[in-house]
């Protein structure tokens, strides 16, 4: 009976109704199949999460560094060079302004600026303390420059250094036409009563001096109360046979002033030299011919004057060069000119303009000063003025004679 009871009960499903205690365990607490990998805890998220953020910062701030306009990020004042622009407040057409700021802008190196007339109290200690003879100069404080090492080691190798400031007078930089004030113009300079000195200084055998001086003789005819020096000097040439032909140009400009020809002389040579003439000694000779010299004796004289590696000749063409060296700029390069013992430039289609700035009260010059600059390519400097030396010679062709 007991074994047929166990039978039965085992042969049926026996159904009933759930204990609510147990469904409540059941659901707090369920059965889970097992998986191959676990969750990653919450602690192990957060810290990737973390890095993802760090990550993603790193990132911007290198694009930023990338992409950012130079000059937007903010610069600690000390970090900054410091210039004091010494200028001529009082020449109402002379440039306020450094070539060596725009350089230094376009090399990022930020700088404050602090304008000082070059007549005021502080303006002639500082010329004196800093040997200034040309104004724009800048002194441009070392202390900051190390904002572009490059910049910093090409200002203070070219320019002196004093006080901790590098001295920086105006250079051409930017190859544009700058008008100048000498504040110590060399040598013993006056200008006359009621008249317009112009220092030209020219080089014989430089085609922009040549039309230079037809620029200046036609501003010579039109006003009678222009006083002007024309001062051979020798640009540097690159080759042996370019610097004889200089120097023999040169000189012979130099004997024919001596022999009382000059004028005459040097506009035949300046012709010569606009048409592509190459001035040998029997070209100078003809010039010196057309300007009256035409004895046997005169041309004997002229040609022993080029010659002579002794005379005076040469040693006033040294003279008038180390005299434009001193000038610096912008009288070492060539044609340049100096006004009233004072203001200089370089060039020569703006010769009428410059001339009309200095004195607006010239007839004529209203018109020359509303016409503004002539659009010229700007002769670009970087040459320095040769010297000679005095043992040099000059080798004249064989039928010199």
């Amino acid at each position: 009976m007991d074994q047929e009871n166990h039978s039965h009960q085992a042969g049926h499903t026996h159904s009933h109704t759930p204990n609510p205690t147990h469904a409540h365990e059941a659901a707090a607490h369920p059965t889970h199949t097992p998986t191959s990998a676990p969750a990653a805890p919450a602690s192990k998220a957060w810290v990737i999460g973390l890095v993802i953020v760090l990550l993603l910062a790193v990132l911007g701030f290198v694009a930023y560094q990338k992409f950012a306009v130079p000059g937007d990020e903010p610069t600690p004042t000390s970090n900054r060079a410091q210039v004091k622009l010494l200028v001529d407040a009082q020449c109402s057409f002379c440039d306020q302004n450094n070539s060596i700021l725009i350089k230094m802008a376009e090399s990022n190196i930020k700088y404050d600026v602090h304008v000082i007339d070059i007549y005021s109290a502080e303006g002639q200690t500082l010329a004196q303390q800093f040997d200034v003879n040309v104004v724009p100069t800048a002194l441009i404080s070392v202390a900051g420059l190390d904002q572009n090492v490059e910049i910093q080691y090409a200002m203070q190798r070219l320019n002196p250094t004093k006080n901790g400031y590098v001295v920086f007078p105006e250079a051409f930089l930017d190859n544009q036409p700058r008008t100048l004030t000498y504040l110590n113009y060399p040598g013993t300079c006056s200008v006359d009563q009621g008249k317009i000195r112009i220092d030209a200084y020219v080089d014989l055998a430089c085609k922009p001096c040549a039309e230079a001086y037809f620029v200046l003789k036609t501003l010579e005819n039109k006003y009678p109360q222009i006083q002007a020096n024309y001062i051979p000097v020798q640009y540097r040439r690159f080759t042996q046979q370019a610097m004889d032909v200089a120097l023999k140009n040169n000189l012979g400009a130099i004997c024919a002033d001596q022999m009382g020809y000059y004028r005459d002389y040097i506009d035949c040579a300046f012709l010569s030299i606009q048409f592509g003439s190459a001035l040998d000694i029997n070209s100078m000779k003809a010039c010196l011919s057309d300007a009256g010299g035409r004895s046997k004796a005169v041309q004997e004289q002229f040609t022993a004057c080029v010659r002579d590696d002794t005379n005076s000749t040469r040693k006033v063409l040294i003279n008038n060069i180390n005299t434009s060296n001193q000038l610096r700029t912008p009288a070492q390069f060539t044609p340049a000119f100096v006004f009233d013992c004072k203001y200089s430039f370089v060039g020569h289609n703006d010769l009428p303009l410059f001339l009309c700035q200095a004195h607006p009260d010239l007839e004529g010059c209203a018109a020359v000063l509303a016409a503004g600059p002539v659009q010229e390519q700007p002769q670009t400097p970087g040459l320095t003025i040769y010297v000679p030396d005095q043992n040099t010679t000059v080798t004249a062709p064989t039928d010199a004679n």
